[in-house]
C-alpha cells in the first residue's frame, strides 16, 4: 500500500487505540505482520467533474 507522502503525526485529539488501523508514510507490503486476519483497504476516486466514488475491498480465503 502507498504511503501517506504528507502525513507527519496524528491529530492528537483523534484516538485511534481502539481500532486496527495502519497510519504509514511509507510504502508497506498490504498485510505486514497480519497473517492471521482478512486485509482490508479503501480506495476513494475524486473526479473532475464532481463524481466521487469509495470502495472498501476485503480479502476472499478459499475454506
Amino acid at each position: 500500500a502507498p504511503g501517506n507522502v504528507h502525513f507527519k503525526e496524528l491529530n492528537p485529539e483523534i484516538d485511534i487505540n481502539d481500532f486496527n488501523v495502519v497510519i504509514s508514510s511509507r510504502s508497506t507490503p498490504l498485510g505486514e505482520g497480519k497473517e492471521d486476519s482478512s486485509l482490508l483497504a479503501g480506495v476513494s476516486s475524486f473526479g473532475f467533474g464532481g463524481t466521487n466514488a469509495h470502495v472498501i475491498l476485503e480479502s476472499w480465503q478459499n475454506k
